[in-house]
Parts: C-alpha cells; structure tokens; sequence
C-alpha cells in the first residue's frame, strides 16, 4: 500500500522524474542476518551510535554519514535494514531542489522511521552546494517533513561542505559518523598468525612471539591492525603460563581498540582477559567481565555469531562452578539453536560435545554416550577434522570405560589405540595423556 500511495503521489506532483519511483526502496522485513564479518572494527562505534538513535524514532534527528566506498556503504545500510525494518533508502536523483526534496520526505507517510539518502556521489560540488543552502533556508520545512531520523550519506569530505553551506541546518545535526576506509595498514606479519596452538611445538610459539615483539619494537607506535598482533602474543604467553605478559599484551590490545572506537576490538581484547583469569582460576571476575562486559557488547552489534561463542565461554565458567542446570540450559536454549540457525555444523558439533561434558558429570552416560557417538563424532569424521576425531573418540572411550561393561572394553581399547595413532602423527599434547588412560586400565596398542 505504501508504495501505491507514493506513486500516486508522484504522478500528481510530478516534481521528479518516473526514474524516482523506480529507484526508492523500502526495507521489507528480513531476518537479521547478525554477519557483521564485512564491518572495519573501526566502524563498529560509530554503527552502534547509529543503531541507538534508529531505536528512538519519531523526531526529526539529522546524522551526516560520511564513507568513500558506496558498496561498504551499502553493506551497512542492508545490515541496519534487517534490524529496522521501517527503514527507507532513497538513491536520490542529481540536482532536485530543496523544495523537492523536502515534498518527497513529506510524502513517505508516518510509518517511516527513518530513510537514508545515497547519491550524492553522482552530484556534481556546485549542486551539492545549491541543495545544502536550500536545506539550510527551509531548514524548519524539512524537519516537519521527515519527523524520523535523516541519514545523509556523503561522500568524504561531503559534511564540510554542508557546515559550509548550511550553517544552521549543521548546528540541528545530531551526529557526524565516519565510515570511511582507511588505507590498508596491514603488512606479512599481520597476515600469518599460528592459529592452532595447542597444535603447535614451543620452539616455534617462541620464534612466532619474537617476531612480533620485533615488529612491535620497529614500529613505535602500534597501528589498529597491531591489536590483533597483541591478541595474539597474549595467546602464546598464557599457552606458556606467563600470566603477568599474556595480562600485559591483552591490556595493550584492549588500549588501542578504544583509541580507534573498535567496540568489536575491545569485545575480543576483553574476552582475552577473561580467558586469561578463568585460566588462573579466577573464575568469579571473568564470568563479570563476560557478562557484563563482552556479551552487551555483541547484543549491541547484533553479532549473533560471537554472542553465542561468548554465551558458551560463560557457559563453560559456570561448569567450572558446578553450576550444572544453568550451563545446560546456555548450551541447549541459547547456543545450540544460533549455530543451528546459522548452518555452522562444526560450532554446533562443538557445542553437542559440550552438551554430552555436562551430561556425562551428572552421571547421566547413556544420553551423553549416544550424543558423541551420532551427532558430534560424525561431523568431525565428514569434515576430516583429525584432532576433533580423536579428542572425542578418547572421550567416547572413557564413558564406555566408566560403564564398567566388560562387553565394551574391546571397542574402548580400539578407540583409545586409534586416537594415540593421530595424536602421536599430529605431535599434540593429548598423546601423552591418551597413554597414561591406556595403562590406567591396563590396555596396550599392538
């Protein structure tokens, strides 16, 4: 309905060209997504200021969005749109006047929340400066027109033309947002990193800490894309016990988000930290840093993804307690269904796993037994996942183990013997502990 109307409304007006119907879109409802991957963590502030005042309608607010990358730019608006879905997006045509301008807003009707302006990258300066001007004189027209949020996405440098240009309309602004791209400050050091630690020997954790401190050094002053790099030493201290470095690193991480308004950066600097004391066993400030900290981070962002990654750690916190009910419930009501929702089979075969921890705590081993052995081993198995493979074929093996049935003891020594062989090829720390559980129970691999 609302499109007819705005139609019709076109026709009789005939202020614009046909091409003006064609190019105005309206949010439809959609599921929001939560995939914020294509965000610059640089940005993330400044979108979560955004995002409060698209929950606040109702009054005119003007915010000035400047960017240099239309389609970045897009990606921002789609994302903000399937959070809001009264939300319009006008690609306005070049050189409309301000009164066209401001009967166009007025006919979107009450139901529009907000409507963001993209465009103006095709105008040329001179018709930029003669809209801007125009605004600024019918300044009290425009804001009871567009009683919602007004988003005018400029082109870099578009907002000092606007102070320049309309003066007083500059002085109504609510906000000034910058999203545009910085120059790429990333170099190698920044593209290699040793992900899989556990899987990694000593010696070369060691030469991988040397080459950052090195790098660290050179530079003087750290870069944004230096956090990660600092994230990432903090990482190999605590792999190492060095809890006072790995505290140091994480600090300095979490120092340089917030100088560069990464919200996301200081989420994942903060969940450093935490990692950090719950590995010391100060359980009580990393569940408060968690809860309280990280978490509202995400749920701000929408980052579905990391707010589940970040409900599991609380959730293994908890564990860690012996609050057992309320971890189960984490794990089966809030992490379980996003990851199911998201189609990501190995996060959800991760967290099945975890499931079956719990279980096989309060004794109960049958149910737990049966999530290994049909949900999470075969996932791992379809996805040659070898370390996973064999992580939860040992752990299957000590359930049957635990059973104390001696029919069963063959198929846990064949596992046990079948995870040693992939431990021992991969070198990880799990082969020595998978032969200490085969002399527990007096078992040999032949």
């Amino acid at each position: 309905m609302f499109l007819k109307r705005l139609a019709k409304w076109i026709l009789s007006k005939k202020i614009v060209s046909n091409r003006l119907a064609k190019r105005v879109r309206t949010a439809a409802p959609r599921p929001a997504s939560g995939d914020l991957s294509f965000l610059d963590g640089r940005h993330s502030g400044n979108l979560m200021r955004l995002e409060r005042l698209l929950e606040h309608p109702g009054r005119f607010q003007l915010v000035l969005a400047e960017h240099n990358a239309p389609p970045y730019r897009d990606r921002i608006i789609e994302w903000l749109a399937d959070r809001f879905p009264n939300t319009a997006t006008w690609s306005i045509p070049p050189d409309l006047s301000a009164g066209d301008v401001i009967e166009y807003l007025g006919a979107l009707g009450p139901e529009q929340e907000a409507v963001q302006v993209v465009g103006f990258e095709d105008w040329s300066p001179e018709a930029k400066s003669r809209l801007f001007f125009g605004l600024n004189y019918r300044r009290e027209d425009l804001a009871a027109a567009a009683p919602c949020l007004l988003v005018l996405w400029l082109p870099k440098e578009g907002a000092t033309r606007f102070a320049q240009k309309a003066p007083d309309l500059w002085a109504w602004r609510t906000a000034v947002l910058d999203f545009a791209l910085a120059p790429p400050e990333r170099m190698d050091i920044h593209e290699r990193t040793l992900t899989a630690f556990l899987g990694e020997d000593a010696e070369r954790l060691r030469a991988r800490w040397r080459e950052i401190e090195g790098h660290l050094k050179a530079k003087g002053e750290p870069t944004h894309a230096d956090g990660a790099l600092l994230l990432e030493a903090a990482r190999i201290h605590q792999r190492f016990g060095e809890w006072d470095q790995a505290r140091q690193a994480a600090e300095e991480a979490l120092a340089i988000y917030r100088d560069h308004d990464d919200r996301r950066g200081v989420a994942l600097a903060l969940g450093a930290t935490a990692d950090i004391l719950q590995a010391r066993g100060e359980l009580d400030e990393a569940l408060r840093i968690r809860t309280q900290e990280q978490l509202p981070v995400y749920e701000r962002l929408g980052d579905v993804r990391s707010k589940a990654v970040t409900q599991g750690q609380i959730a293994d916190i908890l564990q860690a307690r012996g609050e057992l009910e309320e971890a189960l419930r984490i794990r089966t009501q809030e992490e379980l269904p996003v990851y199911e929702r998201l189609g990501d089979v190995r996060s959800k075969a991760v967290t099945q796993g975890q499931i079956a921890d719990i279980l096989q705590a309060r004794g109960e081993l049958d149910e737990a037994l049966r999530i290994r052995t049909q949900e999470e081993l075969p996932v791992y198995e379809r996805l040659g996942d070898v370390r996973s493979t064999l992580i939860c074929r040992t752990k299957i093996a000590l359930n049957l183990l635990i059973q104390e049935r001696a029919e069963e003891r063959a198929q846990a020594n064949e596992l046990l013997c079948l995870a040693l062989t992939d431990a021992e090829r991969l070198r990880i720390p799990e082969a020595r502990q998978i032969e200490a559980f085969l002399q527990q129970f007096g078992m040999t691999c032949r």
